[in-house]
C-alpha cells in the first residue's frame, strides 16, 4: 500500500502497521477517534447491540460526526459552509450543534431530539447529554475552569457541596434530602412537559422546541433557588455549631 512503509504480522491476532505519510497518519487518527466514539457509546448505552448499529442508526452519533466536520470548517474560517453543515445535521437528526462549540472526545447524545448545543458551549471528554437538553451559555458556567465566579451556577452548586463536606455526617443528609425533593419535583414536571410537547410537536415543531428551552431554563432556575437556600441554611447551621463548640457569642 503506497501510504504505508510496511505491514508486520506479529501474530494471528495482532498486526502492526507502520505509517509513512502525513495523510496516512491523519486517516489512521480519524479512524481511531471514530472507534473511540463508538466504544464510548457502547460503554454507556445498555441498549446498544453493536458498533454497526450505533454507526448506522444512532442520530446522536451522526450529529457529532457532522459537528466534527462543521467545526473543522469553522476553524478554517469557512463560517457559512460550517453553518450549512450544522443546519443539515439539525434537519437530519433533530440535534442542533453550533460549529463554534468546543466539544471533547467521547460525547454521547442519548436519543437526542431537542438537544441544543450553543456557540459558547464547552463540553469536556466522555460526557453524556440526554433528550431535551440545552447547553448553558457562559453566564451560567463562568469560572468552572480556572477561577471562581460568584455569578456562575457552577460555583453556587460547588459552595453547597463544600459546606456539606465541612461536616459530612451532619450536613450531607440535608443536601441529599433537598435534592431528592427537587428531583421528584422535576420528574413530575418532566412527565407533564413531555405530554404537552408531543401534542404540540404535531402542530408546531418550532413552538414545541421553544417549550423545551423554557422548561430547561425553569429547571435550572429552580435548582439555583434550592442551592441558594441550602447555602444560607448550611452557613447558619455551621455558625451555630461553631458558636456552640467554641462558645463564641459574636461581637
Amino acid at each position: 500500500f503506497p501510504p504505508f512503509s510496511e505491514v508486520t504480522v506479529m501474530s494471528k491476532k495482532q498486526i502492526t502497521v507502520h505509517l509513512k505519510t502525513p495523510v496516512a497518519k491523519g486517516i489512521y487518527r480519524e479512524l481511531q477517534e471514530l472507534s473511540d466514539e463508538l466504544d464510548s457509546i457502547m460503554d454507556r448505552d445498555p441498549a446498544a447491540v453493536s458498533k454497526a448499529e450505533v454507526a448506522l442508526l444512532y442520530s446522536g452519533f451522526h450529529a457529532v460526526l457532522m459537528y466534527r466536520a462543521a467545526h473543522g470548517l469553522q476553524k478554517k474560517g469557512w463560517v457559512m459552509p460550517a453553518r450549512a453543515v450544522s443546519q443539515f445535521a439539525k434537519f437530519l437528526t433533530g440535534i442542533e450543534i453550533h460549529p463554534a462549540a468546543e466539544i471533547g472526545r467521547g460525547l454521547f447524545i442519548d436519543h437526542g431530539t431537542g438537544v441544543v448545543i450553543g456557540e459558547t458551549a464547552v463540553i469536556g471528554d466522555n460526557c453524556t447529554l440526554y433528550q431535551g437538553v440545552t447547553s448553558w451559555p457562559k453566564p451560567y458556567t463562568t469560572g468552572s475552569v480556572g477561577h471562581a465566579d460568584d455569578k456562575s451556577a457552577y460555583w453556587k452548586f460547588r459552595r453547597v457541596m463544600t459546606l456539606g463536606m465541612v461536616n459530612y455526617n451532619r450536613y450531607a443528609p440535608i443536601i441529599k434530602a433537598a435534592y431528592a425533593r427537587l428531583e421528584a419535583e422535576n420528574d413530575q414536571r418532566q412527565r407533564e412537559m413531555e405530554a404537552e410537547y408531543l401534542k404540540l410537536y404535531k402542530e408546531c415543531p418550532m413552538e414545541a422546541h421553544d417549550q423545551l428551552l423554557r422548561f430547561s431554563n425553569r429547571v435550572l432556575r429552580r435548582a439555583l433557588e434550592v442551592a441558594e437556600h441550602l447555602e444560607l441554611r448550611l452557613l447558619t447551621r455551621l455558625t451555630a455549631d461553631i458558636e456552640k463548640e467554641y462558645l463564641f457569642h459574636g461581637a
